[in-house]
């Protein structure tokens, strides 16, 4: 699996031009999740994901709160391009992708939602309003932290 974290002040996802999912402060997680990837896999990075202390705390600190402490919203989006393999040539190789990846996407979806407010998912257009310039990718080997926070 691999998942690219990003910390939001809002987040919007239109189809057609009718924004159909839309949450406010909280992360919005673009996932991708490989043909190897099970539904241990789903749980270990939903729980990883929701336990990330990317958020001020209480006395204003960065890097203290998850987005559960803050009561925040999780914008999930499949992205079955995240397993895109490139070292090759320069055609996108996605045999890695799963092929019928919902039932793993709903069961990520599912064990989120059951652990912040409020979870929406997968569409097509992706509006975020970023809070600050950090961006988190979590691949089978753990995360990568791209930031250009001060905070």
């Amino acid at each position: 699996m691999r998942a690219v974290v990003q910390r939001v002040l809002s987040a919007s996802v239109t189809v057609d031009s009718e924004v159909v999912s839309q949450i406010s402060r909280g992360l919005m997680v673009l996932v991708g999740i490989g043909a190897d990837d099970n539904a241990s896999d789903v749980e270990v990075l939903a729980k990883k994901i929701l336990s990330l202390r990317v958020f001020s705390g209480p006395s204003g600190d960065m890097w203290k709160a998850s987005v559960k402490e803050i009561q925040g919203e999780v914008l999930c989006v499949s992205q079955f391009t995240l397993m895109a393999n490139t070292s090759k040539g320069n055609k996108p190789d996605f045999h890695r992708a799963m092929v019928r990846e919902s039932l793993l996407c709903n069961a990520f979806v599912l064990f989120i939602r059951e652990k912040v407010r409020r979870s929406i998912t997968f569409h097509v257009r992706i509006v975020p309003t970023a809070d600050g310039q950090t961006v988190y990718v979590r691949e089978d080997q753990g995360w990568e932290i791209w930031s250009h926070d001060e905070r």
